[in-house]
């Protein structure tokens, strides 16, 4: 299993990390070690989101306590035994950002 990130979603973490160091550089790090954490634990619970109602076949994981939403697509590697499926994180929503 591996982890991905798309273009889009590190200009999101890229984003999101300059907005909250202008307060605090150290909360951008907490958020964004929150962040890769979250995403990590996809490669073990890749299911753990609910299907997007925007995009067919990503899913979305939200953050409750952060107010961040990761979006992402579960990639099955069928080459593999044991089925495993590596992740793709699409992009990295803000509290109350939409898709664009």
């Amino acid at each position: 299993m591996a982890l991905r990130w798309s273009d889009s979603a590190i200009a999101d973490l890229e984003h999101i990390q300059g907005y909250i160091a202008r307060a605090s550089p150290e909360e951008a790090q907490r958020v964004l070690r929150a962040l890769f954490r979250a995403a990590e634990g996809l490669l073990i619970m890749p299911f753990v989101g609910h299907a997007s109602s925007d995009v067919e076949g990503e899913r979305e994981r939200p953050l409750s306590r952060w107010g961040y939403v990761l979006i992402y697509r579960v990639i099955a590697d069928h080459r593999t035994r044991d089925g495993e499926a590596d992740v793709e994180v699409v992009r990295v929503l803000g509290p109350g950002q939409q898709r664009n």
